[in-house]
């Protein structure tokens, strides 16, 4: 699930994202993802072939998508309130000495 249509856009300083880069496109400025992907691993596993909206994996995806949702509501996540903001933002805010994310500026 992507909560972003360019999940490349969201914090390119986190460690881990040079390491889940995708493979296609070569381009990882212009990865723009839908909001649901699956792909099949056992013939597909560089997955290059997103299969979320092929009618032959219709009912996979919405059992993946149920679980998620279960699991989504029942571990109360906070994406399900909307954007996370990332630490560095956090960061940032303070060293212009403008409190939290949200907060009123100039408070």
């Amino acid at each position: 699930m992507n909560f972003s249509s360019a999940p490349c856009f969201m914090d390119p300083s986190q460690s881990w994202r040079p390491r889940s880069d995708t493979v296609v496109p070569e381009s990882h400025a212009l990865a723009y993802h839908t909001c649901s992907e699956l792909y099949d691993l056992c013939r597909d596993p560089w997955e290059s072939n997103d299969v979320a909206e092929s009618p032959d994996y219709a009912q996979t995806r919405e059992h993946l998508l149920a679980r998620l949702r279960e699991h989504l509501i029942n571990t109360k996540d906070p994406i399900l309130d909307g954007a996370i903001t990332p630490p560095m933002h956090r960061r940032a805010l303070s060293l212009l000495n403008l409190g939290e994310p949200g907060q009123p500026v100039g408070k």
